[in-house]
């Protein structure tokens, strides 16, 4: 149910249109109404030491007031927080809590009646004949229904008990506030001209009655890119979420793991820009998936298992758009909850324990599209010429097995007697952990359904791979053992969409000195470049054609067919799988 629905089953028989004096007994407005009323002394003190005793109760804006009498108030409480400068507090949390837009009459059947407080909480309003409650606090009929020029007056005999939301708890939970600190600095405030109101001119400038301010945070929205998406509207009290909140401890022991795997390359033109971009990244990292919405559960196929409200869009740099959303074992991430608090719009577990994995969080598998496009592709037109091709049911070979993503490939032609040759640029390596290199790699009988697959010839091919070495110097990989440019290539299978992977030694083409590597088809890269364009990009993948038209056309392919290219991190199981291999 929406704020519109609230607004809109407000506006009842009894409400008449909003904003609008119908049936006014009474001369008064709201504010001198409580003013005069000894019963409510002490809530009107409370009104006047919030500041807003003219720009509410006593504005032509028409509201209804469920007021306390003074032996249901906790008085010296609440303006000993005045006095202590939480008076904005005190205005959301009690004196906004027994408000709301509209006039609310205590009459008619009344079974199920949300009403929407000025301080965007939800309570009930409900009851016939002589009984009505607010929020489950009794009306004191006898002094109920009291209609004046501005509103209605009712008066109760107790306080509505504020109940924070999810948002809202982040900030009064000293063991979280390395997490909320981090979420609030986000916050962005903007004065909201149309739902203020208006008051005199004065010295030429407009002055207002009651000012209105919205408060937003990227966090709040689930749409866009990697870095720009958030979680959730924690605040929304028309949804209900869960959050994982983590300790202190757990962000102070992951902040720096995550933060070697954005290490970006410093020079002394971009350091500041990169140490900026590290801290809010890897802290970003953190913090997206640990807000959970109830309405996303019912998307969830794998049982138990829970989906994290977090999405994001991965393009690969091509028109391609996928939504990418995860989930995660609920037993798994409530192994560390300390302690569970119920919130007006859902539950805050308090966890001293990250429990998931960073391949799922931070480390993605760099998926290139052959058909990539603009400053993410080189190659020299004078010797090579590339197109993308389609492969729809209509015309593929029944009998190749294997995906190709998206249904294109880049078809890369050798001009004259050359090798055919492209560049890719690498984006978005992490700077911690290892990968593997492959190329999808698609059959030149994929499009042609009376070919013999049998005969097909395979392609050959060198890939090249550049990157920074720990000095920021460029460090060349090769396709072959030696290094050496002259070589017999990698070769596919013809006969399927086939994964050939990179493996080889390094070669430090500045010095010419081989780089040992613990695995040779398993690489770790010194700097990350995540997120950078592409003329800041270093890392890139040459792929080749060895095949010369004369020499090599009866044995080899003449065509590169490229579907893709992969970085696939290496999980701790391989790695701790290839390490006992070692021994």
């Amino acid at each position: 149910m929406t704020a519109a629905l609230f607004l809109s089953s407000a506006c009842n028989d009894e409400c008449d249109n909003h904003y609008k004096d119908k049936g006014i007994n009474s001369n008064q407005t709201l504010l001198e109404t409580i003013k005069a009323d000894a019963d409510l002394s002490e809530f009107y003190q409370l009104v006047e030491a919030c500041g807003v005793s003219d720009s509410l109760l006593n504005a032509s804006r028409v509201y209804t007031v469920w007021a306390p009498v003074n032996d249901a108030i906790d008085y010296d409480s609440l303006m000993g927080e005045i006095e202590k400068g939480r008076r904005d507090e005190v205005l959301v949390r009690f004196v906004e809590a027994h408000m709301t837009n509209y006039m609310h009459a205590a009459n008619g059947v009344k079974e199920v009646n949300p009403i929407l407080l000025l301080n965007k909480k939800v309570v009930s309003f409900v009851g016939s004949g002589d009984e009505y409650t607010f929020n489950n606090i009794p009306l004191l009929m006898e002094y109920s229904n009291q209609r004046v020029r501005n509103g209605i007056l009712h008066k109760i005999g107790g306080s509505v008990e504020y109940k924070m939301n999810v948002w809202e708890y982040l900030a009064t939970d000293e063991r979280i506030d390395s997490l909320s600190n981090f979420l609030y600095s986000f916050n962005l405030r903007t004065f909201n001209e149309g739902a203020s109101i208006q008051g005199p001119t004065v010295n030429g400038a407009v002055t207002y009655l009651d000012s209105v301010f919205n408060t937003s945070n990227i966090w709040f929205s689930t749409n866009g890119s990697r870095e720009t998406a958030g979680f959730g509207d924690i605040s929304n009290e028309d949804s209900l979420y869960t959050m994982f909140a983590i300790t202190n401890d757990v962000w102070n022991k992951m902040v720096p793991v995550i933060n070697e795997y954005f290490n970006f390359y410093r020079d002394t033109t971009n350091a500041y820009l990169y140490d900026s971009i590290q801290y809010t990244t890897a802290r970003k990292r953190l913090c997206n998936y640990l807000v959970f919405s109830d309405k996303e559960q019912k998307f969830v196929e794998t049982p138990g298992h829970i989906m994290a409200n977090y999405r994001y869009y991965a393009t690969n740099f091509t028109t391609k758009k996928n939504e990418v959303r995860l989930t995660f074992p609920e037993t798994k991430l409530m192994e560390g909850v300390i302690e569970s608090r119920e919130m007006s719009n859902g539950t805050v577990h308090v966890t001293d324990k990250f429990s998931y994995n960073p391949l799922d969080l931070w480390v993605d598998t760099i998926k290139i599209e052959g058909e990539t496009y603009g400053d993410w592709l080189k190659y020299n037109s004078l010797n090579t010429a590339v197109s993308a091709s389609l492969v729809s049911n209509a015309n593929r070979h029944d009998s190749i097995s294997g995906e190709i993503s998206g249904d294109l490939y880049m078809n890369v032609a050798p001009l004259g007697d050359n090798f055919a040759s492209l560049t890719y640029v690498v984006p978005n390596t992490l700077s911690s952990g290892k990968y593997k290199i492959a190329v999808v790699v698609v059959p030149p009988a994929i499009t042609d359904k009376k070919a013999d697959v049998t005969a097909s010839k395979p392609t050959k091919m060198r890939i090249q791979m550049e990157t920074r070495n720990a000095d920021g110097r460029v460090l060349k990989f090769y396709d072959t053992d030696n290094g050496s440019k002259k070589n017999n290539g990698l070769q596919n299978d013809p006969t399927r969409v086939d994964t050939v992977y990179l493996y080889n030694t390094a070669l430090d083409k500045t010095n010419k000195g081989k780089v040992e590597l613990r695995e040779a088809d398993e690489f770790a890269f010194n700097f990350c470049e995540y997120g950078l364009d592409a003329k800041d990009t270093k890392t890139t993948i040459t792929l080749t054609n060895d095949c010369k038209r004369v020499r090599d056309y009866d044995s080899w392919e003449a065509n590169l067919r490229i579907d893709c290219i992969l970085l696939i991190p290496v999980t701790d199981e391989e790695e701790t799988e290839n390490t006992e291999n070692e021994d």
